[in-house]
């Protein structure tokens, strides 16, 4: 599996613009630890995803078969 910003990365030049239908988490690199604790101070809630979600409304079967496989694609080794 690609380390975690390289993932990020390739995310950015795929999705280069958020849509009503897909949109990038947001994040910060670097200094994790301290980012938190000041969230904390500040009655932040802590998030920390760690799955991707796929929604897709595709009608045709073999059109959703396809989106499928895409997507088994893109996750390969996680």
């Amino acid at each position: 599996m690609l380390p975690l910003m390289d993932r990020k990365q390739l995310l950015d030049e795929i999705i280069t613009q958020d849509t009503s239908l897909v949109a990038k988490g947001k994040y910060i690199e670097g200094h994790g630890s301290a980012y938190f604790h000041l969230g904390r101070q500040q009655g932040l809630e802590e998030s920390g995803a760690d799955e991707n979600m796929a929604i897709a409304q595709v009608y045709d079967h073999q059109a959703r078969l396809r989106s499928h496989e895409i997507l088994a694609d893109i996750t390969k080794g996680e």
